[in-house]
């Protein structure tokens, strides 16, 4: 996503945090970048960003947005992006057997 005032970023992690909210069996998983040097490089990759100013405001940004990690349920660092997808569907495969998903299906009367 692209934030380009902490306004929108706060607009993005209220709405998420209503989302959890309304769904309490909802899953949030972030995904990470490699280290803070590697975001940097990614935002300059950015053909949008023609300016230092506008570099620093989309780190900024994006910095702020990691810093509330702790809203989500699990943390992915993207080092490696089929790493990255193995990993998200191992979260959803294993959320998808949680007791509270599945207890529906056993009749223990």
């Amino acid at each position: 996503m692209d934030y380009s005032s902490e306004k929108e970023l706060f607009n993005e992690l209220k709405g998420a945090l209503k989302v959890k909210e309304e769904y309490d069996d909802a899953i949030f998983i972030f995904v990470l970048p490699s280290s803070l040097e590697r975001l940097k490089e990614r935002i300059k990759a950015d053909n949008k960003i023609e300016t230092p100013e506008a570099l620093a405001r989309k780190f900024n940004s994006a910095y702020k947005e990691i810093t509330a990690i702790s809203k989500y349920n699990y943390g992915v660092v993207a080092n490696n992006i089929d790493e990255a997808v193995s990993k998200i569907e191992h979260i959803i495969a294993a959320e998808s057997c949680r007791v509270s998903r599945v207890k529906s299906y056993i009749k223990l009367d």
